[in-house]
């Protein structure tokens, strides 16, 4: 019985095409749906705040990664974000839509296009409205605090992105109204909503 090379170089031929025609319509279906995949990650990144008595404004600063695994470039139009306390007094404390991004120290326009295969650490502040935050209007509390950072992307994207924290005591508080740049390590876990 001999070897037939024919039967060998068929079969190989019809192998390569069908994986050619798979991979086509791979390729077919990522071209016909593109979509951004941008991602927010915040994890173990140091969170500072600070308080300016002028204008009466908290301010937020904290290094975010943004990852974009989408088929097509995102396109971020702005943000927002909210500061609230968990637990058993849930409270939101404040809601801004002042939201700005850095990269090594120059400001990122908006709108800002986040091209595909992006990854990048970006520096974000988000600050209080003007005049929103006395010296009084936050109570201490050892419960978990928590910063939402929303980005507002293509179409329907919105990525996130959350830092949650504890220790916003009287002690704490008293320092940051004193113009004291307070740090706080972000929780690995925020709870349950």
């Amino acid at each position: 019985m001999e070897f037939e090379w024919n039967k060998v170089a068929t079969t190989l031929g019809i192998l390569g095409g069908l994986f050619a025609l798979v991979r086509g319509g791979y390729d077919f279906w990522n071209e016909v749906h593109k979509s951004p995949g941008t991602e927010l990650n915040t994890a173990g990144s140091p969170l500072d705040l600070s308080y300016d008595p002028v204008s009466q404004t908290l301010e937020f600063t904290f290094n975010m990664a943004v990852d974009n695994t989408g088929t097509e470039a995102d396109v971020i139009r702005g943000g927002s974000a909210t500061f609230e306390r968990l637990g058993g007094s849930r409270t939101l404390l404040m809601s801004s839509s002042a939201v700005k991004l850095y990269d090594n120290q120059v400001k990122l326009p908006i709108p800002w296009v986040v091209p595909t295969s992006y990854q990048r650490t970006v520096r974000c502040v988000v600050s209080s409205e003007p005049g929103m935050i006395r010296r009084n209007g936050i109570e201490p509390s050892r419960e978990l605090s928590r910063l939402s950072v929303s980005l507002e992307g293509k179409a329907a994207s919105k990525p996130s992105a959350e830092l949650c924290f504890y220790g916003l005591t009287e002690e704490v508080i008293s320092r940051l109204f004193t113009r004291r740049r307070i740090s706080f390590l972000s929780s690995q876990e925020c709870g349950a909503d």
